[in-house]
């Protein structure tokens, strides 16, 4: 069907109009594959729309991290320090605000485990230090994975449609 088009600046042309009824049926399956390929290309190159099983890892390695901090007495000590490097290589995720905190965690906790000479802080002030960024850290997880099920649920919502241009 054409359509006449309007304030067509002196020249007036027709323009077809287009039915988009026709391109939304649900059993569609050009329309099928085209939110396949969408949802497929934003999970490959978003971070907020990656499974959860790192953050799942994440939250154990911080666990952890805080039973490593509030069960050491806080002496120097080689093995605590062997294991403290692992457990913050393996709770990163891809986030530059985590990877910050796990940094200080890292190097407030290698001070606290190393020998040495005096330190500059007390035990109790680098643990209270350390226990306070692994607070920060489990709830930036938290909010991280609240953003990517809200990501999914949008990218699922039974409306979704995509029409070819």
């Amino acid at each position: 069907m054409l359509q006449r088009a309007s304030r067509c600046g002196g020249s007036c042309a027709f323009i077809p109009r287009v039915d988009l009824r026709r391109h939304a049926v649900a059993g569609d399956v050009r329309q099928d594959k085209a939110a396949a390929a969408f949802t497929a290309a934003a999970g490959a190159d978003n971070p907020l729309m990656r499974p959860s099983d790192d953050l799942d890892r994440a939250r154990k390695q911080l666990a952890a991290l805080k039973e490593l901090f509030v069960r050491h007495s806080g002496e120097a000590d080689a093995r605590a320090l062997r294991w403290l490097t692992p457990l913050c290589r393996d709770a990163a995720v891809d986030d530059e605000y985590c990877r910050d905190k796990l940094a200080k965690v890292e190097e407030l906790g290698a001070e606290m485990f190393s020998y040495g000479g005096p330190r500059r802080f007390s035990t109790d002030f680098l643990r209270q230090q350390v226990l306070n960024a692994l607070e920060l850290l489990e709830s930036r997880l938290y909010s991280l994975g609240l953003l990517r099920s809200s990501m999914r649920r949008a990218l699922s919502v039974p409306g979704f449609e995509v029409h070819p241009v």
